[in-house]
């Protein structure tokens, strides 16, 4: 495998750079206790602060995570720096960060760190490693291994609870990374269906990570967070926030109690006398299964 780009170099590639300086700024502040919540990956998301899907990379959960992500990110991001420009390595960074990002925000709770980006150059890379003779011997088979355990072992460790990991960045960073490099390297027809499957996924990633989380993610957690908001725009007498949150928690998690009084709330301040009716007899209803199972 072909060496990192000395670090001398340092200067000629600030966007690779710059991300791992930003990287292990923003890090060691999160790990200081320090307040990050305005980059943090939320449910403001769905309405319009799709910045959260770059800025929520920055962050990450200890320094053998950042150690990792930051060698190869400066390893294969270095290279493309050099060999496309800064514009365009700016470009793809935002590309996969943003889309593995969605894509975990979309299933799950999201998560913290470039590794979606990481898995999404190494897929890059591996591509144009075989098409591109400006990447020769730029991925080889140990490379490879590494980057396929390591992801098995994430599995793992999520399944069995052990360490919580964002497998779902994982997968999707490096599928966008693949066509990524299809769309670079390939010919004619073949290129055309690279860059459309590309968009397509990122699309798709993009509207699950926004108006269509609440019918996709299924996570207990995530429906908290949202019916926490609702809660708190309720005390605090925004009730149509209240109602947008609320109404997004049923439709996530339907069974639970608190949600659908609140919704009831929320519904009844809105001067929706039907729909509050409904929404505390659902919450009755709930209520009267919960203190009859045994």
């Amino acid at each position: 495998m072909r060496p990192p780009l000395p670090l001398a170099r340092f200067p000629s590639v600030p966007v690779t750079g710059g991300t791992i300086l930003l990287a292990t700024a923003v890090s060691l502040a999160y790990w200081a206790k320090v307040d990050i919540s305005p980059i943090e990956a939320n449910p403001m998301i769905g309405r319009g602060e799709l910045w959260r899907l770059l800025t929520a990379t920055l962050p990450h959960a200890d320094f053998f995570h950042l150690l990792f992500n930051a060698y190869w990110i400066w390893t294969f991001g270095s290279l493309l720096e050099m060999t496309f420009g800064h514009f365009a390595t700016l470009g793809i960074f935002a590309l996969l960060a943003s889309g593995s990002m969605a894509a975990e925000w979309a299933i799950l709770r999201g998560g913290v760190g470039l590794s979606g980006v990481g898995y999404g150059l190494f897929g890059l890379v591996y591509i144009l490693e075989q098409r591109d003779r400006r990447f020769a011997d730029a991925v080889d088979r140990q490379t490879v291994i590494l980057f396929a355990a390591w992801f098995g072992l994430c599995i793992i460790t999520t399944l069995l609870n052990i360490f919580p990991v964002a497998n779902i960045a994982h997968f999707t960073g490096w599928l966008l990374g693949i066509l990524l490099g299809l769309a670079i390297a390939e010919k004619s027809t073949r290129r055309i269906w690279a860059t459309l499957g590309f968009s397509a996924l990122l699309v798709l990633f993009l509207l699950g990570a926004t108006i269509a989380r609440p019918y996709v993610n299924r996570s207990a957690e995530a429906a908290l967070e949202v019916e926490g908001m609702g809660y708190d725009s309720l005390q605090d007498n925004r009730n149509a926030d209240a109602l947008y949150w609320l109404k997004q928690a049923v439709v996530m998690e339907p069974t639970i109690p608190r949600a659908w009084t609140n919704l009831g709330i929320a519904y009844a301040r809105a001067d929706l006398d039907k729909q509050a009716a409904d929404a505390f007899a659902t919450a009755d209803r709930l209520k009267s299964q919960a203190a009859a199972t045994p």
